[in-house]
């Protein structure tokens, strides 16, 4: 699966290709899965850069209810639970609305 979805990311940025970001979600949760809690943490912060604001919200609450769905089922070796969770704390920190600045 690894080779599979850096392959897709890579591919996407050649093309400059719209939508990227999923690609890089699907890399960022297999890291996850082999437990490499780091570049799992980077892929994810480089993937939400590239999310436009308007779309932000409502494109991260997918991987959010999924690393939601797999904490609560309850499966999950302790490790990739406490990565999911610093994910999760990382996509609900990106989830909410960018303040606008005051300037008049």
């Amino acid at each position: 699966m690894y080779y599979l979805c850096a392959f897709e990311v890579a591919d996407a940025q050649i093309k400059a290709e719209d939508g990227q970001w999923w690609r890089m979600f699907d890399l960022a949760d297999v890291l996850t899965l082999l437990n490499d809690q780091d570049q799992a943490l980077d892929t994810y912060r480089k993937a939400i850069d590239i999310v436009p604001d308007c779309l932000r919200a409502d494109t991260l609450i997918s991987p959010l209810r999924s690393w939601n769905e797999l904490i609560r089922v309850g499966k999950l070796k302790n490790e990739i639970c406490t990565s999911a969770e610093k994910i999760i704390n990382l996509l609900e920190n990106h989830c909410k609305p960018v303040k606008e600045s005051n300037i008049s």
